[in-house]
């Protein structure tokens, strides 16, 4: 008995540090307002992640799960995002502390009863649902800021962005908005890559594709209007210098295409096995013709493959490189095989 009533002094006791350091984090986040306008807007967001998880942690204990999870959500999703504006350093910080959360929220979860089987769900999914049924928390809104200050921190960054090195190569790369497109590029890979790591569900997996594709997208219509304009410009005036910047700035233009076509690869492959396990685990709706539609819509998987590979096979430095190019032709003769 005196165990207990010793147990019940320190739940107590943790129990009012953890109020304490709520009400002290609401403070700090008062005082790093925006409107005060005292500090940078990153420790406006850091002091917002902190206060969140704070009172995060005092709900916990509180057993207020979705208060709580709540509270862990809005923490995460400013953490995950700020991971990737800033130094390594920082996106180490970030991470440890996504990594401090992750068992909350998976706790939180299992307590509210999220999904039929809450230990199936990734995390991702479970912060996604709470963004999308609690809008009165603010989340999407405190999303979209954070986007924002992403924006800003991707221009910062792409003025130091100077050059693209691929296959041996080093070349200028002197467009602002093509560096900013090739940094989205790269964090969405960066989120991607981490998500194939984890449990995360197929369908947050497409939606990061569907994001890598689109920055690469953007980015190779930046670069094909630079190549156009510069033959443009060439056509009318030529400098000692103009083969060599033509030249540069058609090789970044090569590089996003190989990137953007290699990725549309990827994608359609993972629907290919996904579609693939579907048959193999015989879910049938309507008997063979369920089937038969599930292998109509893999053969026209297999098609945009194919169209992807020949538009990688007629980029200018896959056919100046003999390597590569044999590359390329291994891989069409493998798909065309199915």
């Amino acid at each position: 008995e005196s165990r207990s009533n010793g147990d019940v002094r320190k739940k107590h006791h943790l129990i009012k540090r953890l109020k304490k350091a709520a009400k002290c984090g609401v403070q700090l986040e008062k005082l790093c307002s925006r409107e005060l306008n005292k500090v940078d807007t990153r420790t406006v967001f850091d002091a917002q992640a902190y206060s969140a998880l704070m009172s995060g942690y005092f709900l916990f204990e509180k057993q207020s799960w979705q208060a709580a999870l709540d509270k862990f959500a809005a923490a995460r999703t400013i953490y995950e995002k700020l991971s990737t504006a800033g130094s390594s350093h920082q996106e180490t910080l970030c991470q440890s502390a996504i990594d401090d959360i992750d068992p909350n929220i998976r706790y939180c979860a299992f307590k509210l009863k999220l999904g039929t089987d809450s230990s199936n769900i990734g995390v991702e999914d479970l912060v996604k649902i709470t963004i999308g049924k609690n809008k009165s928390v603010g989340l999407d809104l405190l999303e979209a800021e954070v986007e924002t200050v992403l924006a800003q921190t991707r221009q910062e960054k792409a003025a130091t962005l100077t050059s693209i090195s691929w296959r041996g190569r080093v070349v200028p790369l002197k467009n602002a908005d093509l560096a900013i497109c090739i940094l989205r590029a790269r964090e969405a890979t960066t989120n991607l890559e981490n998500a194939s790591d984890t449990d995360t569900e197929e369908a947050t997996k497409m939606e990061l594709f569907d994001l890598l594709l689109e920055a690469y997208g953007d980015a190779e219509r930046f670069a094909k209007n630079a190549v156009k304009e510069d033959a443009e410009a060439a056509a009318k005036l030529k400098s000692s210098k103009s083969e060599q910047i033509s030249a540069d700035l058609n090789f970044v233009y090569n590089y996003v295409a190989y990137n953007y076509l290699s990725r549309r690869i990827q994608r359609n492959l993972m629907l290919v096995n996904s579609l693939r396990l579907h048959i193999d685990n015989h879910e049938r709706i309507e008997g063979d013709r369920f089937l038969g539609g599930k292998y109509q819509d893999i053969v026209k998987l297999y098609d945009n493959v194919l169209q992807s590979l020949s538009e990688i096979n007629d980029l200018s430095v896959v056919q100046n490189d003999v390597n590569l190019s044999r590359e390329i032709d291994a891989k069409l003769w493998y798909f065309k095989a199915w």
